[in-house]
C-alpha cells in the first residue's frame, strides 16, 4: 500500500478512494517555553548580576527553579500581551515597571532592606534605589530576555508561545510565587500596596490602544561594532549613574537629602528615556536585523561579564555560566550571518521581477 508523507515527516496510508489529506501535527512548544524561562531568569540573576550566582545554585539547586518560576511566567505573559494585543513601547515600559515593582518591592524587598552609599530612606522606602532597580528590570529583566529569545528562535519571533491554558498556568505560577513573599510579616503592608500598584500599572499597559503599523526608516542602522560599543558604554553609564552619582549628590547631607535623592532619580529616569529613544530609533530602521539585537545584548552584558572574570569574584563561579553564554552569542551571530548570506545568494540567483508601470 502506498504511503503519503505528512508535514511532520511521518506517513499516512492511502485510502482506496485516493490519497488522504495530510494533517500537520500541532507544533510542540513546551521545550521552547522552558528555554525561554531559563534565560529569562539567568540573564538578570546570574549573567548580568550575581544575585543568584552559580555558587548559590550549586549549593542550593531549588534557587534556579524558583527564579525560573518567577521570571519565566512574568516574561511569557508580557510577551504574549505584546503580541496578542499588538502593544507598543509605552505598554512595554509600563509592564517593565510593574515587574520591577513586584521583583524588588514585593519579592526581594530591597526597597526596605538594602543600604548603599549615597542612598537614604525616606520613611521606610529607599525611593532612589527603587527607581534605579526598576530601570534595570525594564531593560535587563524584560526587554533583553524577550529580544534574546527572538534572535535565538527566529522561526518563533513575533509568534505566540502560549494558548489560553498556558497563559492561565503562567499567571497562577507567578501569583503563587509572589504570594509566598507578599504576605510575609516583614513589611507586609508595603509589599501588598506595591503589588496592588503593579497590577494597576499592568492593567493600564494592557488596556492601552494597539500600536499603529510602524513605518521603517530607510536610514542604515549602525555597524555591529558600533552597536556593541553602545551597549557596553550604556551599561557602564548606568552603573555609574546608580553607584557614583548618588555619592556625589548626597555629600551635602542634612535637609538636602530629599533634594539629593530626587536628583538621583531624575538622572536615572532621563538616562533610561534616552536609551529608549535611541533604541526605538535604531530598531525602526529597515536594515536592523537579529544580528544587531545580539550585538546590543552582547555589548550591554560584556561589562558585567568582564567584572565577573576578576579573581576576587571567582568564588561566585560566574565564569561557568558567563563564558558559555558568550560562546552561545558568538555561535548565534555566526548562524545568523550564514543565513543572511544565503538569503543574499538566493536573491542574486532569483531576482525579483521588475515592476511594470500601469497605464494611466
Amino acid at each position: 500500500m502506498q504511503q503519503l508523507p505528512l508535514v511532520d515527516g511521518t506517513v499516512s496510508p492511502l485510502s482506496p478512494d485516493g490519497p488522504t489529506i495530510p494533517v500537520a501535527r500541532r507544533q510542540r512548544t513546551w521545550y521552547v517555553v522552558l528555554i525561554f524561562c531559563f534565560f529569562a531568569a539567568t540573564i538578570p540573576e546570574t549573567i548580568a548580576t550575581t544575585s543568584t550566582s552559580v555558587a548559590k545554585i550549586v549549593t542550593h539547586i531549588p534557587d534556579l527553579f524558583f527564579i525560573m518560576a518567577f521570571y519565566g511566567p512574568a516574561d511569557l505573559l508580557i510577551r504574549e500581551a505584546l503580541i496578542r494585543r499588538r502593544l507598543g513601547w509605552r505598554s512595554l515600559v509600563l509592564l517593565g515597571v510593574a515587574f520591577g515593582f513586584v521583583n524588588e518591592g514585593v519579592v526581594a524587598g530591597t526597597w526596605y532592606t538594602n543600604k548603599y552609599a549615597g542612598y537614604a530612606y525616606l520613611g521606610q522606602i529607599d525611593y532612589a534605589w527603587a527607581v534605579a532597580l526598576t530601570v534595570f528590570h525594564i531593560f535587563i529583566s524584560v526587554i533583553m530576555p524577550i529580544a534574546f529569545f527572538e534572535a535565538l528562535f527566529p522561526s518563533r519571533a513575533g509568534k505566540s508561545l502560549l494558548r489560553r491554558r498556558g497563559m492561565v498556568i503562567s499567571a497562577i505560577i507567578f501569583l503563587l510565587v509572589t504570594s509566598l513573599v507578599a504576605f510575609a510579616p516583614a513589611y507586609r503592608v508595603y509589599r501588598i500596596a506595591v503589588f496592588a500598584l503593579a497590577l494597576v500599572l499592568a492593567f493600564i499597559a494592557i488596556r492601552l490602544p494597539a500600536a499603529p503599523p510602524r513605518r521603517l526608516s530607510h536610514e542604515q542602522p549602525p555597524r555591529l561594532l558600533q552597536v556593541r560599543l553602545a551597549g557596553f558604554f550604556a551599561s557602564v553609564a548606568y552603573f555609574a549613574a546608580i553607584y557614583v552619582v548618588p555619592q556625589i549628590t548626597l555629600r551635602p547631607a542634612g535637609p538636602r537629602i530629599v533634594a539629593a535623592q530626587f536628583a538621583d532619580m531624575v538622572v536615572v529616569v532621563l538616562f533610561a528615556a534616552l536609551l529608549l529613544a535611541i533604541g526605538r530609533r535604531w530598531t525602526g530602521r529597515a536594515g536592523w536585523s537579529p544580528r544587531h539585537t545580539l550585538a546590543l545584548i552582547a555589548g550591554a552584558l560584556s561589562f558585567s561579564i568582564l567584572i565577573f572574570l576578576l579573581p576576587p569574584l571567582w568564588p561566585t563561579l560566574e565564569p561557568l555560566v558567563t563564558l558559555p553564554f558568550v560562546a552561545l552569542l558568538i555561535g548565534l551571530d555566526l548562524r545568523l550571518r550564514r543565513r543572511e548570506r544565503a538569503t543574499l545568494s538566493m536573491a542574486a540567483v532569483h531576482p525579483a521581477p521588475p515592476i511594470e508601470a500601469t497605464p494611466r
